[in-house]
């Protein structure tokens, strides 16, 4: 067995909203040899939102694995904790380290009280997941990446002993562990049907997927419920879940960069369009901004502000979307897929 494994991996990826959106990108970004913005440009499109969940908003709604355009390749173990021993042999640490080795980075859940550096540590039980992305016999530990008590999210490493305990801890009584692993033949073309079709969505406000939409709103509906559930909040003196805001500032991230590339490719043909973009990406973070101002504050008024910009974002977007999709289903409106 090797004595050391590093994958490659990109450790501020493109988003940071959720520790599983940032691991998939992390290991795109990290072995990509190419630059990925045409297949950026039609992901990351549509969103939703779901009050009766305690994820309530996310954009990564399309092929979210990335498993359908080939990209990354997934092998899954769904089991009971009692079976654990039974199946995967006395220490599971060695099934870990045999996937880094064939280049799988193992993705799972664990208890981060026994995680050096998590804000649990030492103090309460806390599940939560977790991505490896390499090991080290001569240290004994694991690297991994994920968010840490001082709120940024980076490159760390556990120790093998730590990661035995807060696996044997994990009191889920069902365990998920996924591998991921990269195709290094993976195509970064833009699909431009699935853009189309998408921001058609996104400002209906509908889905065509086949997911799971019970309870979701789609779309700008999505971020209006957003916004309600923020003031609702606001009212009540409750903080803000700042996630949120950041995914709604990735959003218009991914959207400005798409009216860049689509522009910079003649796709599209009026400039004036990509300093709209550009300033709905500035307002939405200064919507995250004032989010984390609010919560080290509970004025109210913040809240109000963070609603009114949203809405100014939605009338915007309301404005000039619609352009661009009129001018793509101009050229390239035909079969959607």
């Amino acid at each position: 067995m090797q004595k050391k494994v590093i994958l490659p991996f990109e450790y501020t990826p493109y988003s940071l909203m959720y520790h599983e959106n940032a691991f998939l990108l992390g290991i795109i970004q990290g072995n990509a040899t190419e630059d990925i913005t045409p297949w950026l440009s039609g992901k990351y499109i549509n969103c939703w939102f779901n009050p009766a969940v305690p994820n309530k908003f996310d954009y990564n709604a399309l092929d979210t694995y990335s498993t359908q355009d080939k990209i990354l390749s997934l092998q899954r173990i769904d089991l009971y904790a009692d079976q654990l021993p039974i199946l995967l042999g006395e220490d599971i640490l060695d099934l870990f380290r045999s996937m880094l080795n064939m280049g799988f980075y193992p993705h799972g859940s664990y208890n981060e009280e026994y995680i050096p550096g998590k804000w649990s540590y030492q103090k309460k039980t806390y599940k939560h997941d977790f991505v490896l992305t390499g090991y080290d016999d001569i240290q004994k530990e694991f690297i991994s990446a994920g968010y840490l008590a001082d709120g940024k999210f980076q490159r760390f490493h556990i120790p093998y002993e730590n990661m035995r305990q807060a696996i044997a801890t994990n009191t889920a009584p069902k365990l998920t562990y996924r591998f991921w692993k990269y195709n290094q033949e993976a195509s970064y073309e833009l699909n431009m049907n699935r853009l189309i079709l998408q921001l058609k969505e996104y400002l209906s406000s509908i889905t065509t997927m086949k997911v799971y939409t019970k309870d979701k709103s789609w779309g700008m509906k999505a971020i209006s419920d957003l916004a309600e559930h923020y003031a609702t909040c606001g009212a009540q003196g409750n903080s803000l879940d700042i996630r949120y805001t950041r995914g709604l500032m990735e959003h218009k991230y991914f959207m400005e960069l798409r009216v860049c590339y689509l522009l910079k490719q003649g796709y599209c043909m009026d400039e004036r369009l990509l300093e709209v973009a550009k300033n709905v990406y500035e307002l939405s973070q200064k919507a995250h901004m004032l989010g984390l101002k609010y919560n080290m504050t509970g004025r109210e008024s913040i809240v109000r502000s963070i609603c009114d910009i949203i809405r100014t974002m939605q009338e915007t977007e309301t404005g000039y979307l619609p352009l661009i999709l009129k001018e793509l289903e101009a050229q390239y409106g035909g079969d959607l897929m």
